[in-house]
């Protein structure tokens, strides 16, 4: 099997499995009051500090999740709900991942005022920010690497304007595609939240993390016993998060040497695609190094996609979130491109474990397929 939709999920590394069967054998909850507890919970905060160093963060700012939705959600609705006395703007692209647009259309249903930005062309459009941005403004919220087409924003400079505008305003970015790919820092993205998740860089699943910068306050929408300062209640998934903080230190001390393996992959690809007939690669915008989206004319995306998946190779149609929702990608109209690319789009996602081999092999799987023109709509 030839796997190349990796922003959907990676394979847990072998360091993260060996740090989950490690946490996994010594049990406890970290909660509880006796020796095994104290050890537990020591452990945790180890992880923490682990987690925290890769964002540039202390460790009291590293708030362990299920993943990026509840990371996302948390943020999002206690940033809201903290400061809604403070005014309703709320400022957020218009291709953010479902965990952000679905949570701002609760918003809007609660009366808070929600302001989209475009991001045509894959650039978030500073004028539009600029206009919207007033001392209303409670929340903006700008992913850095979007999820369907690899477009990395300029959030620092949205941040800084949004922050011009207004005192209150809490700046949370989405960094679950760009972690483990691109340097990731609180400080240098001029942000005051983040979410993370494992199971983007070779970590375990149902593991994420909130990164809140001191002082700045959340009303938790999770209650219950406490946990995690409060923000996210509910007993510690331990062995997963053990996982989680083995995968961020290997991806952060090898990102450079990653990075640059992914982007001979990806330079390799987008050559091979774009020599195809009838294919067409999105870009003319910055991208990160492990997206590449394309139309394929007169092909529709999940036809071609279940073509190549019983050929062994598995792709994406976009969001593995949304895809299986039929509906042609928001995110890709957003972008600018037409309704008819849009329907011929698939997404090929890359990780420094991808060889030229397995490039060369969908690619010529691609062109067998192409070149017969059976399944043509």
């Amino acid at each position: 099997m030839i796997y190349l939709d990796h922003a959907a999920t990676t394979p847990p590394c072998k360091a993260a499995l060996d740090a989950f069967l490690q946490e996994a054998t010594l049990g406890a909850n970290p909660s509880s009051m006796h020796r095994a507890g104290f050890d537990a919970h020591t452990r945790l905060e180890d992880y923490r500090k682990s987690v925290a160093r890769t964002v540039g963060a202390r460790p009291e700012e590293i708030t362990f999740t299920s993943g990026g939705t509840e990371s996302a959600n948390i943020a999002l609705f206690g940033a809201a709900r903290a400061l809604k006395r403070r005014g309703t703007r709320i400022l957020v692209s218009d291709a953010e991942h479902p965990c952000v647009s679905e949570c701002m259309k609760a918003l809007e249903a609660e009366g808070f005022d929600v302001v989209r930005i475009p991001t045509r062309g894959g650039v978030l459009d500073m004028d539009a920010v600029d206009q919207a941005a007033n001392e209303e403004t409670i929340l903006a919220a700008f992913m850095l690497v979007n999820n369907e087409t690899g477009a990395i924003f300029d959030v620092a400079r949205a941040f800084t304007l949004v922050k011009s505008r207004s005192k209150y305003a809490v700046c949370f970015c989405d960094c679950v595609q760009a972690y483990g790919k691109l340097p990731v820092s609180l400080c240098a993205l001029c942000a005051d939240v983040l979410s993370l998740s494992a199971h983007k860089i070779h970590g375990v699943r149902g593991v994420g993390a909130l990164v809140v910068k001191s002082g700045v306050r959340l009303v938790s929408p999770v209650f219950g016993g406490g946990q995690e300062k409060g923000l996210r209640s509910g007993t510690e998934n331990s062995p997963a998060i053990a996982a989680f903080a083995a995968a961020a230190s290997d991806a952060h001390d090898n990102l450079p040497a990653r990075v640059e393996a992914i982007k001979t992959r990806k330079a390799q690809l987008e050559r091979g695609l774009a020599a195809l007939d009838g294919v067409r690669v999105h870009g003319g915008f910055v991208q990160a190094a492990h997206i590449v989206s394309a139309a394929f004319e007169g092909y529709k995306s999940e036809v071609l996609l279940h073509l190549l998946s019983d050929r062994g190779i598995c792709v994406s149609a976009g969001s593995a979130c949304s895809s299986k929702k039929g509906a042609k990608s928001p995110i890709l109209l957003a972008h600018g491109i037409s309704a008819r690319d849009a329907d011929c789009t698939l997404r090929f996602s890359l990780s420094y474990t991808t060889t030229e081999e397995e490039i060369l092999a969908t690619l010529s799987v691609l062109e067998e397929l192409l070149t017969k023109g059976r399944y043509r709509k």
